[in-house]
């Protein structure tokens, strides 16, 4: 091997294990969705205490509707999804980013607009996986990663909430315009390949963790 060719696959090897070096630290090192929480994870069937999810004891007997108010107001889907000026929920906002635009889309009934025509399962696939109606991935400007920790009974009432409860408007926006010619549809799927640490948690099945809060002052 010549001491070009040398030089060159050392670059090579150099730049990978630097890659794969990024990629771990990411991944393992970076701190868990709940790490904030302080406290001991235990595990689910032995935890003793009232429900970490949902609403407040005082809306324990509320109806959907008022649960799946306080749930959407306490996501604040409306900061989002409304345009200065719009109506709440039917999408439009512009976030500016180094690569482009993003438009938040509207999540009102709306059929044809809206989210009026997904089903549940659909929602919930974009909410925890962050994956839309069509299979495409959406940009990580929607925190899915935070909302894969809402349990399935709780995101069915925000839908259900953003169905009934606001009127549908009829509001279509781009989901990104860009500012220099990128690789778009890549990037949502790099991001999440890199960055992100979703956790489930099965609240019927008793699979997974619940955190268990600091009880120090």
């Amino acid at each position: 091997m010549t001491m070009s060719k040398r030089r060159t696959f050392l670059v090579l090897l150099g730049a990978a294990v630097l890659i794969v070096g990024i990629i771990a630290w990411r991944m393992l090192i970076l701190p868990a969705p709940l790490s904030f929480a302080g406290g001991t994870q235990v595990d689910l069937a032995s935890y003793v205490g009232p429900s970490p999810v949902g609403v407040p004891a005082e809306l324990a007997s509320a109806d959907d509707l008022a649960k799946g108010k306080y749930l959407t107001e306490a996501t604040d889907c409306m900061a989002c999804h409304t345009a200065k000026g719009g109506k709440p929920y039917a999408g439009g906002r512009a976030f500016r980013l180094p690569f482009g635009t993003l438009y938040a889309p509207n999540i009102t009934s709306d059929r044809t607009t809206g989210i009026g025509a997904w089903s549940d399962t659909q929602f919930l696939r974009a909410m925890h996986h962050g994956i839309s109606r069509d299979g495409s991935r959406l940009y990580p400007a929607f925190p899915y990663a935070s909302y894969a920790q809402i349990a399935d009974g709780d995101v069915r009432l925000i839908r259900r909430y953003l169905a009934t409860a606001w009127p549908r408007a009829g509001t279509r926006t781009t989901s990104l315009r860009t500012a220099r010619p990128v690789s778009a549809p890549g990037r949502p799927r790099k991001w999440r390949a890199t960055s992100s640490r979703a956790m489930r948690v099965d609240t019927a099945s008793h699979r997974g963790q619940w955190k268990r809060p600091s009880t120090s002052a």
